[in-house]
Parts: C-alpha cells; structure tokens; sequence
C-alpha cells in the first residue's frame, strides 16, 4: 500500500507486517518498514515525517533527506531545526535540536511558536515565567512581563497592571491608555486552526469593559458591565448590561437585544432566558445544524 500524504515522498506499508517505511518518487527506500506509525505534517512549512517506534519518534527532514532518531514520543515542530517535547506523565514540555540537543529541559507549562511580523519566535511559560524567544533563543521580552495576546503584527504585554501593545521588529512599547485589567485566555486555545489570539476584552479604569485588538484599539465599546466570551474559535460574545445580557460579536454586531436575565452555554448554542421563555443563537461555526431547533 503506498500513500501520498507525505508528498513529495510516498508512505509504504507491508501488507504482512502492518509496519511503515517512505520511498521517493523514483522507489529509492527513504526509510524500511519497520516503524509502527507515521505522521506527516499537514499544517505550516511540512518540513518533517514522524514515524513512531517504541516509544521514540525517527524525523525526517525533507530538507536534509535524513532520519534522525529522538528518545521522545511526542514532537512537535518549532523554528530553525528545533522541536517541543511532551512528557505526558509530568505533563511538562522541553525544547530539543534535530539533532536530540537538549536547548530547554522538559519543565515548562506550554511551549509554542508564532509568526509575529514575518519573523519566527518561540514562546515558553513556566508558572509565572514567560520567555519570548527570537531565532538566537535570545529572549526579547523583559522580565516580570506577561504576554497577554499574540498577533500577526504585536504582541499585547502586560506588567504592573499596566499593559502595552509591543512591536517586535522594532521592541517598542506603546502603553494601553486607561485599561486597568486585561482577561488572559487559556493557552490551550491555540491549535493549528487558531494560530493567533482572539480579540482582547478588557476593563478600562471607569470599571466598564470593552474589547481591544491585537494594535491596541477599541472595537467593541468600553460601555458594558461584563463581556463574555467563548472557546475555539467562537466569534460570539455575551454582553451584560444594566444586569441584562445580550448576544453581540467581535465586530461589534448585536445579534440578541440586551433584554435577557439569564444565558447559558450549551456546546454549539447560546441559550438565553426571560421571562420564563428561552431564545437560541448558534455560534457561526455550527450554524449549518440551525435548522435543527
């Protein structure tokens, strides 16, 4: 059986065996079929295919066409030849080279790469400690900083209770005018489909909140009394307001009036109560099933 996921290399298998091996395009043997699974990258530069065997991972780099064999189950690629680790029994992350280097031991809580203003950059957090780390693993954000947001463009950085939208080609700060608090998603947000930060919702010094993008600026009013928002990638927001809550989204679009007492989440709906009576509103990705209610 020959598969074409790893393109412009072939997958084999063996049909006796059940076991992996890679080929090129002419039928020279890239790798025998010894490996009980394999994972092509099917998101970003697809430099690498992974293949899996007792418990370590064989790379191979496309652009080397060499395998090289790490003692570590679970990679996933970061800039320049460098790869994240996952123990998943201390449920902590390292930083290896290709070449099974330890650069950063397996103590971290999270451990990603962005593309911030076409320059690549590796991000780790540990408790409290968050390094942002250029091409020379030089860290460009200073101590005691915390990175609440990350962009195309900048990055939203906060210590003090004072935050700033950072520019990384240029390592300037510009201070957020009268923004007393900014609420820190959860890093699990982050997946292949959600390569950046959501919109930030914040409270301004007034004690009302709104919602910032990634430069800084305003684009959902700072007039509510609380701003929720939701996993994944949802696009809807609840709003509260005059201890009502509405529906409304990050292009500051009211969807629901703000007439409700009560709203609940429901998976793939908001729900939302007055009255006794309940409204529905599907978040955007699921509003093919609408015709379901």
């Amino acid at each position: 059986m020959i598969s074409i996921s790893a393109y412009p290399y072939l997958i084999t298998r063996n049909k006796s065996t059940g076991k992996y091996g890679l080929i090129d395009t002419n039928g020279i043997t890239i790798a025998e079929e010894i490996f009980n699974d394999i994972t092509p990258e099917y998101f970003g530069r697809r430099e690498y295919v992974y293949f899996g065997k007792n418990g370590k991972t064989t790379v191979f780099s496309k652009k080397d066409r060499k395998l090289y064999t790490l003692a570590y189950q679970y990679l996933n690629p970061l800039p320049d030849k460098y790869f994240s680790t996952y123990n998943d029994k201390t449920k902590k992350y390292g930083v290896v080279d290709l070449e099974g280097k330890v650069i950063f031991p397996q103590e971290y809580d999270f451990i990603r790469s962005f593309t911030i203003s076409g320059k690549d950059f590796i991000y780790l957090k540990k408790g409290n400690e968050e390094k942002f780390l250029d091409n020379d693993l030089k860290n460009i954000i200073e101590e005691g900083f915390q990175v609440f947001g990350f962009y195309p463009d900048d990055l939203i950085i906060g210590k003090d209770n004072t935050y700033y939208s950072f520019s990384v080609a240029g390592k300037r700060l510009k201070e957020l005018k009268n923004i007393s608090w900014i609420k820190n998603e959860d890093v699990e947000y982050f997946n292949p489909l959600n390569q950046y930060s959501k919109p930030l919702v914040c409270r301004n010094n007034d004690n009302f909140y709104g919602i910032l993008d990634g430069k800084g600026t305003e684009i959902v009013p700072f007039v509510y009394e609380d701003i929720i928002t939701f996993g994944n990638a949802e696009n809807e927001i609840v709003v509260k307001k005059a201890g009502k809550f509405g529906v409304s989204n990050f292009q500051n679009e009211p969807l629901k009036e703000i007439v409700y007492d009560k709203y609940f989440w429901q998976k793939e709906v908001l729900r939302l109560d007055q009255n006794k009576k309940s409204d529905f509103i599907y978040f955007t990705r699921f509003k093919n099933n609408s015709d379901q209610l």
